[in-house]
């Protein structure tokens, strides 16, 4: 009797869970020369055949707002993969915990920096036209302050459906889409050839959250990769908490409010210190209810740290061993954790060794490439973009009125601004949230308010 494949949700491995090969009674004795056979061949990074290596293309995985993590639509998304000799990247990452925040980081990672440059330019555009007065203004009128938004809308319509619809191109494994889930053999095929599928792979994207470390089959993602560079790069692996996408879209959104507020208090003629309170005000409410997406993005970067420090091989979870060894059906199946710790000892010799080399190799490539304050400065750029929309707005504004000093200070300024003193301050922001200065400088302000 051969073994049978049937879909346990297990969390990780093929969406949604592993594929465990189940085993009759009768068989057990057979399954231990199959097992073996089985471990030589995955330890080896072979692929069944050339027809498993099927890849997408990134902005199909990104479709209809990563419908492929919310269970989606998956045949469709085979459908969309071809044959491939080798993967511009291997999205590795765990399915335990709710898709929407993975979906938010990927959208940020993968369309952000088209998002920001498309949003900036359309931004630019409506500034040189409003200047050159083709666009009208929004409201007000020439002899007092006049209100142009054109920027600002620009800007908006731009980024958004770029961030969400952009087609990129480059050929990613996704094990949604890329392992055809059609009938068990198929399966089969592509679980036993995901050594071969990360040796293929140029780079390593790893969506960490808080299970990822615990997923026994997430780690053999990382060992197989590991093993199949014979000189290990920190370029080669892409370390992101997938927290790091809400922190983005916060900064977004409080970066246009903040500006947004300016603004209004500028078409209002407010000035001196109506301006620095009502801006202090609204920059202390913001500050406070964007600190909790703040704190929880440290706290997983923090919590990162200490799972590599800590973490061992054989506390990571996999179905087999949480039901018995016995699938719903009664029957008894093979141990993945069996076949993943052999392949292990194969590579590295030992558990301890595979480790060590872990928590070296990640934790650098982690630190090198999210910086001191775990944040990549192009993304901090894209996400505080709302701050040159408004002050072109506002340049153009003063324009009409005559105020050229005003004017140029807003347009030229602004970007100086932009690339050099808006990183730093989110930079001192980061760092009064992760020491918790934040909480602390809000309770102050409420005090003496």
């Amino acid at each position: 009797m051969q073994p049978q494949i049937v879909r346990e949700a297990s969390g990780s491995g093929c969406s949604p869970g592993n594929d465990i090969l189940l085993e009759e009674t009768s068989e057990l004795p057979k399954s231990i020369g199959r097992r073996y056979g089985l471990v030589d061949f995955m330890s080896n990074l072979d692929v069944s055949h050339v027809g498993v290596a099927r890849a997408i293309p990134t902005y199909a995985a990104l479709q209809g707002i990563g419908s492929a993590f919310r269970n989606q639509e998956t045949e469709l998304l085979y459908r969309m993969s071809v044959r491939t000799d080798e993967f511009d990247e291997f999205w590795s990452h765990s399915w335990q915990l709710s898709p929407w925040p993975k979906i938010i980081c990927l959208l940020f990672l993968k369309n952000g920096l088209a998002a920001g440059l498309t949003s900036n330019v359309a931004a630019l555009t409506g500034c040189i036209l409003s200047y050159f007065g083709v666009l009208p203004v929004v409201f007000g009128d020439s002899t007092a302050m006049p209100c142009y938004l054109w920027s600002q809308l620009g800007g908006i319509l731009c980024f958004f459906p770029v961030l969400l619809l952009w087609r990129r191109h480059d050929r990613i494994f996704l094990d949604a889409g890329c392992i055809n889930q059609s009938t068990p053999k198929a399966k089969t095929e592509g679980i036993r050839s995901m050594g071969g599928l990360l040796r293929m792979s140029r780079r390593m994207l790893v969506l960490w959250d808080v299970t990822y470390v615990e997923r026994l089959w997430c780690m053999f993602e990382l060992a197989a990769f590991m093993k199949s560079r014979s000189q290990p790069n920190t370029d080669d692996v892409v370390i992101r908490p997938t927290l790091l996408g809400s922190c983005a879209l916060t900064i977004f959104v409080s970066f246009y409010v903040l500006m947004l507020v300016l603004s209004v208090l500028t078409f209002f003629n407010v000035k001196g210190i109506e301006v620095v309170l009502a801006c202090s005000c609204c920059s202390m409410l913001v500050m406070y209810c964007t600190a909790a997406v703040y704190r929880g993005y440290f706290h997983s970067v923090q919590l990162l740290h200490e799972q590599l420090a800590n973490f061992r091989l054989a506390d990571s979870k996999c179905y087999c061993c949480s039901s018995g060894h016995v699938s719903s059906s009664g029957r008894p199946i093979m141990c993945d954790r069996e076949i993943v710790t052999q392949c292990v000892g194969k590579w590295f010799g030992d558990e301890e060794q595979f480790e060590a080399a872990a928590h070296t190799w990640v934790s650098k490539a982690f630190s090198e490439q999210l910086g001191m304050h775990m944040f990549p400065l192009w993304l901090l750029l894209v996400v505080s973009s709302p701050f040159l929309w408004v002050s072109w707005d506002m340049a153009v504004s003063h324009h009409a009125i005559g105020d050229r000093e005003d004017a140029n200070f807003w347009f030229i300024a602004s970007v100086g601004y932009w690339l050099g003193a808006v990183p730093t301050c989110l930079a001192w922001a980061f760092y009064a949230t992760q020491h918790g200065l934040m909480t602390t400088l809000f309770g102050l302000g409420i005090s003496s308010a």
